[in-house]
């Protein structure tokens, strides 16, 4: 579905349910440089639990137009408005690395409006190696070399996709091709963001690690839990970075049982619980 905020498209994908936010949404917040496609598995699983999902293109992603932008501090914002714009008095915002940065300022600094954050493989200090961002920046190919390697590790790396026909280490190249754009501005902001904010959230958080992650190590995520009052931590086994499609049974049954805890509101109003 698409919709405007700011003047520009915005582009989020359903799970192919038509969308009813008036009693809330679930939002889910890609990281860098990734879209809406990496919650394929998500976004229907949520779809037909009955929970109203949106998986965001942040702008200059994917079919998202408007330029990148510059800082956490906007993308949550940015987030905010979004919520807005589909009519949903509050929202829960599930993000990946660069998107569990955004939900944590999302949470911080709009406590009114944020029901909850599921953060997966975040960190409390987003660090960037100086060879990814100078090849981010200046789109060099050497920036998806670098990020493939890092985040197919352990029996992932190599093998097989969950759905025929899919080699994970190929369709992450190609998405992140297809962000290049975006993704120096991505890494940035990511390395400029300042985690002291964690410590303002009022909203539940569940704090989800990867035993095998190398770009945000379990102890960096665990790091920052230590900085959210009350936060929950959720360690994957043999799960490396992007868990949310190379486990996603794993990450789902967390995350629908997270949700359902929380009384989610599902499609007609009724509470989860």
């Amino acid at each position: 579905m698409g919709f405007i905020v700011g003047g520009s498209l915005v582009f989020a994908h359903t799970g192919g349910v038509e969308l009813d936010s008036s009693q809330g949404v679930v939002l889910l917040v890609h990281g860098a440089p990734d879209d809406h496609t990496v919650w394929r598995y998500q976004t229907r699983r949520l779809a037909a639990a009955g929970f109203p999902v949106a998986a965001v293109d942040l702008p200059a992603h994917s079919k998202s137009q408007g330029p990148a932008l510059g800082s956490i501090e906007e993308m949550a914002d940015w987030v905010i408005a979004v919520a807005g714009a589909l009519g949903a008095p509050r929202v829960t915002i599930v993000g990946h690395s660069m998107g569990s940065l955004i939900a944590v300022q999302a949470a911080a600094t709009h406590p009114e409006l944020v029901a909850g954050i599921f953060l997966i493989a975040p960190s409390e200090k987003m660090l960037v190696h100086p060879d990814l961002l100078d090849a981010a920046q200046r789109q060099d190919r050497l920036a998806a070399d670098l990020i493939v390697g890092w985040t197919h590790t352990g029996s992932g790396r190599f093998g097989p996709h969950r759905d025929p026909g899919v080699w994970k280490p190929a369709s992450t190249r190609r998405l992140i091709e297809r962000n290049a754009g975006a993704l120096g501005t991505d890494l940035q902001a990511c390395l400029e963001w300042n985690s002291t904010v964690a410590s303002d959230v009022k909203a539940p958080a569940m704090v989800v690690v990867g035993e095998r992650d190398r770009m945000t190590p379990a102890r960096a995520g665990r790091a920052l839990a230590r900085v959210i009052p009350g936060s929950e931590v959720v360690e994957i086994p043999s799960a490396g970075h992007p868990t949310h499609y190379t486990q996603p049974e794993a990450l789902n049954q967390v995350l629908v049982g997270w949700l359902e805890r929380m009384g989610t509101p599902r499609r007609g109003g009724l509470g989860s619980g």
